[in-house]
């Protein structure tokens, strides 16, 4: 089938969908999936201030500076005392 042609029963069609939970859960694993493939500090700094990355940015924007600070300390303390065990 041609790429431009939209198949409804395609498997692998990606489908947007909600999942319910927290959203400091949310901002967590995404914080520890970036520094799980080793992104300093700064590098994730960069990802919530650049609009590009829109859903970092978008935490940046709902709740601010001061609680993207603390979700990236609180992620790279979980981490070392992780790699320490």
């Amino acid at each position: 089938m041609p790429k431009d042609e939209f198949d409804p029963k395609d498997p692998l069609e990606m489908h947007a969908v909600s999942i319910e939970g927290s959203f400091d859960e949310m901002a967590d694993a995404v914080v520890d999936e970036f520094i799980c493939m080793h992104f300093s500090q700064e590098a994730l700094w960069e990802l919530f201030r650049n609009p590009f990355y829109q859903s970092t940015h978008a935490i940046y924007q709902m709740k601010g500076e001061a609680y993207v600070q603390k979700l990236i300390d609180r992620g790279f303390e979980r981490w070392a005392q992780t790699m320490a065990e």
